[in-house]
């Protein structure tokens, strides 16, 4: 009966083991590649209380993706902003640049990363550096890897600015 008692007790924890073994593997699942060339859909975006010219200097997003990082750029030689979602723990960072009177201004703003799932990431800028203002982003990818949503909240004194921009993805040449 001993014998019996401590085999079942090992089979207990060799099979606990296991488990907690295999969810471990399956809980840091590989997030999507986010890379790409991407283009505003205006038609399916919700710009709120902003307007589709508002949105002149993120028209396009270009977004490289490392084993450890996302960068995500948009903008042009006046003012570009660069959000670099870290992938391994390290704290993620905003930097933007913007030339006024041909003086160039750099300010970085560090970012809070929360991960949804595989495919969406929150991001939140809480004490900004420069003119961006504090928000709250989730950068959410579809399945099929074509289109890209950014969901914002802007906070302006007491006010708050919503909406939706949404991404198609530009075929390769």
């Amino acid at each position: 009966m001993k014998t019996l008692m401590k085999h079942s007790l090992t089979a207990i924890i060799l099979a606990t083991s296991l488990f907690l073994i295999n969810h471990g593997a399956t809980a840091q699942t590989k997030k999507a590649n986010f890379a790409g060339a991407w283009h505003l859909n205006e038609s399916k975006s919700d710009f709120g209380r902003l307007t589709a010219a508002s949105a002149k200097k993120v028209q396009v997003l270009t977004i490289d993706q490392t084993a450890d990082e996302i960068d995500i750029k948009s903008g042009d030689s006046t003012e570009s902003t660069k959000a670099t979602i870290r992938l391994d723990g390290k704290p993620s960072q905003l930097t933007n640049n913007t030339v006024i009177n041909e003086i160039p201004t750099i300010s970085r703003s560090e970012l809070s990363t929360q991960w949804v799932n595989d495919h969406a990431v929150t991001i939140t800028l809480d004490n900004p550096k420069g003119i961006m203002p504090p928000s709250v982003k989730t950068y959410t990818i579809s399945p099929d890897l074509q289109t890209f949503t950014i969901d914002y909240k802007l906070k302006f004194g007491e006010s708050e600015i919503s909406g939706k921009l949404v991404y198609d993805k530009q075929k390769s040449n």
